[in-house]
């Protein structure tokens, strides 16, 4: 379940432009795995907060799972809502497994563009033996994802952020095998600048 990054194309509905510092909001993402199976990926974002929620795409009634990385205690607290109520669970970071391997990995800053909503958009290429990623960013989203790198071990996308040490929140990124089979794809469905409630990260 933590690996859900992957994707191409924005379809944003934002009130307000991206732009300045300090972004608080709330990111909307479909992921796609290597099944077929879909999901919706909500991120929630506040100040030095973050949290996503994951929700079967095909399937309302499903679990509503939230992560909520918590630097300060060194676990994932996890909030699962069901149709029998809501349990929590705190998991340790060192529970949470890499299976990545991106320590040869090739990471290359390719193609920017500009766009109306976020200004400059950069695209990052990895490479490793054994799959190719392009994730997309904006720099605007300043989030402090070093922070979460123990909480968001199998994230294609921020991992490869923190290992460039590159800025920004990765918003589409596509994962294949070097087969070219797909694991990984995650579109941005809507991105909406305002107030988010407290009540996302407990």
């Amino acid at each position: 379940m933590h690996k859900l990054f992957g994707g191409l194309i924005l379809l944003l509905i934002g009130l307000l432009p991206l732009q300045g510092q300090n972004f608080e909001g709330v990111i909307k993402m479909e992921q796609e795995g290597e099944a077929g199976m879909r999901y919706q990926l909500n991120w929630y974002i506040k100040k030095d907060q973050i949290a996503f929620e994951v929700q079967t795409k095909s399937d309302p009634n499903s679990l509503k799972m939230r992560f909520v990385p918590q630097p300060q205690k060194n676990n994932m607290l996890m909030v699962i809502q069901s149709e029998e109520g809501q349990s929590k669970k705190e998991i340790s970071s060192r529970d949470i497994q890499a299976d990545l391997g991106l320590s040869n990995a090739v990471i290359k800053s390719e193609k920017v563009r500009k766009s109306v909503e976020f200004g400059q958009l950069y695209t990052l290429n990895i490479e490793t033996d054994k799959f190719n990623t392009e994730v997309e960013l904006v720099k605007e989203i300043d989030v402090d994802l070093k922070k979460y790198a123990a909480y968001l071990k199998n994230d294609y996308g921020i991992q490869a952020l923190i290992q460039t040490g590159a800025k920004g929140f990765p918003l589409n990124s596509t994962t294949y095998d070097k087969y070219g089979k797909l694991i990984s794809k995650t579109k941005v469905l809507s991105i909406v600048r305002q107030k988010v409630d407290d009540k996302y990260f407990q």
